[in-house]
């Protein structure tokens, strides 16, 4: 059903959004959300069993605010992967169903498009962040009781992550099954070279659409561009091939501009500019450098943290994905075994069957060798990739022990309380030709980060060491720490 303005459930005076931009978009619904908890006690359940566990992670981003008061952030992490992976799995779901060849032929334009409702979340999820941070403190300016501030940021919560999360989840789904729709009629449009748009199946229509009902236009008519369903928040009209002739543009109106879109060109499932999340805040999104350059670079201004929290998970989606592929060849290659992947955090690891592992025992009693089983573990459990290769040697050549991610890696176990063990433990592992050095303390007994320093530096100092480790990491026992 399309929505009935006057039927809107509105907020509470002291708790109205920012934005009214809802007004067309009433909890009710049938069709993408079949089940969606009244309560925010647990998870809440959308379209084909995607569920998200809302109080999860609204208490954690509550506590997060509370814990920084006085340094309030602009985004939280936790509200953000509340609509985004509403959003993503929405997204996959759809991309999934057409096939895999549609993928195949289509994978930057859906790389983008998720990319895209990544800024979608980040955006929502500051805005959100904003007015949560605005309730920490009373009327005369005094931090609230936490038992207080939570009962005030749920009335929040109830419009970003349950209302509107419904509507969004929807149109989402709605846009990525249009951008399906449209990639096919490019592919067909010598057979079909005409679209015409079809009013809404909801019994309630929506006055402007149904003035567009009925139009048809050339595919590569720019009227497409803005007019491609869905037109509005919830909107179910759609658009089908025709070899009838074309017709007049419509009047009426350009409609909501936020839906001024074609989501099988931009990739957007709501024009991004438009939507008052974003407008807001900053007006370069979609035509910003920003948005690709590398993650350490600082940001031009506050706002672009925004977008960088976007960049930050499509990063992160693309390394678990490029580890899955690593992952399905090698367990296909019968030189290596303990082949493991986990889709939650990404971790991949494998190892070489010519690895060679130390069995002379060290000074905590196991062998050597465990050092580098023990370090392997350990990387797997933070989500990184690691490989133990072969190290037969070449003409008697050291070999480093494998890779971590994508570069040479060594693992040297620390047993000496030194600075000058740690550098000889750096240089060797530069001989060796690696670009990154693990030290593995099996004690904290033995860790001394003064010692640590003063060894790398003394490797830094060396005149006739080469230069090649970039990255220091050191574990202690099961803990991972990055140095340089």
């Amino acid at each position: 059903k399309d929505p009935d303005p006057k039927k809107d459930p509105k907020a509470s005076d002291s708790h109205r959004p920012r934005y009214d931009f809802f007004a067309h978009a009433p909890a009710a619904m049938t069709g993408a959300i079949r089940n969606f908890t009244t309560k925010l006690t647990g998870s809440i359940t959308l379209a084909d069993n995607v569920k998200i566990d809302v109080a999860n992670l609204f208490n954690q981003a509550l506590r997060e605010i509370y814990g920084r008061a006085g340094d309030e952030p602009l985004v939280e992490k936790h509200l953000f992967k509340i609509t985004n992976s509403a959003l993503q799995k929405g997204i996959d779901k759809t991309f999934d169903r057409v096939g895999v060849e549609f993928g195949k032929k289509n994978q930057a334009f859906i790389d983008q498009f998720k990319f895209n409702a990544a800024v979608f979340s980040a955006f929502k999820n500051h805005q959100q962040t904003k007015e949560i941070v605005g309730l920490l403190t009373d009327e005369n300016g005094d931090l609230r009781p936490f038992g207080q501030f939570r009962k005030e940021a749920l009335k929040v919560s109830k419009d970003y992550n349950q209302t509107w999360l419904q509507t969004e989840y929807s149109t989402a789904v709605r846009a990525a099954q249009s951008a399906v729709n449209w990639k096919k009629f490019e592919e067909t449009k010598r057979l079909y070279p005409n679209l015409e748009y079809i009013q809404s199946t909801a019994h309630n229509k929506r006055a402007l659409h149904l003035e567009w009902a009925g139009t048809i236009l050339p595919v590569d008519h720019p009227w497409w561009d803005t007019h491609m369903p869905p037109s509005d928040w919830n909107c179910r009209c759609s658009v089908r091939q025709s070899d009838k002739p074309a017709t007049p543009i419509p009047g009426g109106g350009d409609g909501n501009p936020v839906f001024s879109n074609n989501p099988g060109k931009t990739a957007e499932f709501v024009k991004l500019k438009e939507h008052p999340y974003v407008k807001s805040e900053c007006r370069y999104v979609g035509a910003c450098d920003r948005q690709t350059v590398r993650l350490a670079d600082r940001p031009y201004k506050p706002a672009c943290e925004i977008c960088l929290l976007a960049k930050q998970y499509h990063v992160n989606r693309r390394r678990i994905e490029e580890n899955k592929r690593e992952y399905e060849r090698l367990r296909e290659d019968k030189d290596y075994y303990d082949v493991r992947f986990d889709p939650k955090t990404g971790g991949m690891t494998a190892t070489h069957r010519d690895h060679k592992f130390d069995p002379t025992r060290g000074k905590f009693g196991i062998p050597r060798g465990d050092y580098e089983r023990l370090t392997k573990e350990v990387f797997y459990k933070y989500g990184r990739k690691i490989i133990l290769a072969s190290e037969k040697a070449v003409y008697k050549a050291p070999t480093p022990d494998g890779y971590l991610d994508e570069d040479l890696m060594d693992i040297k176990g620390v047993e000496g309380f030194s600075a000058k063990n740690i550098y000889r433990k750096i240089l060797g592992a530069s001989r060796q030709g690696a670009d990154t050095i693990v030290l593995y303390y099996h004690d904290k007994s033995v860790f001394s980060m003064d010692f640590l320093r003063d060894g790398y530096n003394d490797y830094i100092n060396e005149k006739d060491a080469a230069k090649n480790i970039k990255n220091v990491y050191y574990v202690i026992k099961d803990k991972l720490f990055k140095f340089r």
